[in-house]
């Protein structure tokens, strides 16, 4: 009889037990999407944000922005265009807009740059013959 007591009540906590450690498993998986998520978001927000800066600071303004090797493991691909700041992950995204009206490669005519991970690149303010105000993004050497 004791035995049968002993079985019962083990199977009863081997079955409590493998529900708390999937419940476990399952939000440490959301913790580490949450955090893919936070700095896929910082990075776009930072290359918005230099994009911002190197405009507002006027025509010959320069500065730079590094990107990070990796984020959490995974590779990304940042896409400059007119609409803003894309970071793509393949199964996870991010956008941060900004209020420049023109930004392009160091040929003047790109519509829409990629910027890779591990790399630097220098933005720069620049002003046409027309009085047009752009921003160029180039890969520092």
């Amino acid at each position: 009889m004791m035995s049968v007591e002993l079985l019962l009540t083990s199977v009863v906590f081997l079955i409590i037990l493998s529900g708390v450690i999937g419940v476990v498993q399952e939000r440490s998986e959301t913790a580490i999407l949450t955090q893919e998520a936070v700095e896929s978001r910082i990075i776009s927000d930072k290359v918005a944000q230099s994009l911002e800066d190197a405009y507002s600071g006027g025509e010959g303004h320069e500065l730079m922005v590094e990107m990070p090797p990796e984020i959490k493991g995974k590779n990304y691909l940042v896409k400059v265009n007119s609409s803003g700041v894309f970071l793509d992950m393949g199964d996870r995204n991010s956008f941060s807009s900004f209020s420049v009206p023109r930004v392009t490669g160091s040929k003047g005519t790109e519509e829409q740059l990629i910027l890779y991970p591990g790399k630097t690149y220098r933005i720069t303010h620049h002003r046409d013959e027309n009085g047009n105000h752009y921003l160029v993004i180039s890969l520092k050497v």
